[in-house]
């Protein structure tokens, strides 16, 4: 189940900049939930190209007092980021007001098995990440890098959201470069929520 409530975490980790109320756990997005997103190509610590999927709320370039905004990085699951990353993003950045950013992990020109590949073939795949800590939280890295830099967000209230392969990589990132300081100094991230993490190697 992979259309999940959202809404309470990201309150808690960033305040949203389009509501300042609190405000019930909602269960939003579908199948067919609108996609407003742009590629956006990045690397890594060593070079590898990777392409993420950027969303911006719909008044930032028309509006040029907009303070920087608070932004979400979500990491994808096994299938890598595509629709339903893009849908989510898409509803961070248009429902909530952040900004909404697709990381890659996989990298842009890395051969990726088929959706119908047995799982033995894709769990070997995945397990590349999900059993190496330091290229998965590389990969992270690199996102949360070109996030920060981007004019558009505010350094210091980056969060991040994943499901299942995802999940895990923020539990691996979190476990490498430490929690939050109370004034959000000297660290990378301000919060994350893991959905669905799994431990399991091979």
């Amino acid at each position: 189940m992979k259309y999940l409530t959202i809404s309470t975490i990201l309150t808690t980790i960033l305040q949203s900049p389009s509501t300042t109320a609190a405000f019930s756990p909602t269960a939003f997005g579908g199948p067919d939930s609108p996609i407003d997103v742009t590629p956006q190509n990045y690397t890594d610590a060593e070079g590898v190209l990777l392409q993420g999927f950027l969303s911006l709320p719909p008044d930032i370039n028309s509006n040029s007092d907009t303070a920087p905004l608070p932004a979400v990085i979500i990491l994808h699951d096994s299938s890598g980021p595509d629709t339903y990353e893009q849908q989510r993003a898409t509803l961070l950045a248009h429902s909530y007001g952040y900004v909404g950013f697709v990381a890659d992990i996989f990298g842009l020109l890395t051969v990726k098995p088929a959706e119908d590949a047995p799982w033995s073939e894709r769990g070997a795949f995945t397990s590349q990440f999900s059993n190496n800590a330091t290229l998965f939280t590389q990969r992270i890295q690199a996102a949360v890098e070109y996030v920060r830099g981007l004019e558009e967000v505010d350094e210091t209230k980056v969060g991040m959201i994943g499901y299942c392969l995802g999940g895990t990589g923020i539990v691996h990132y979190l476990n490498m470069y430490g929690e939050v300081g109370s004034d959000g100094s000297d660290v990378p991230l301000a919060g994350g929520g893991a959905f669905h993490p799994s431990f399991l190697h091979g």
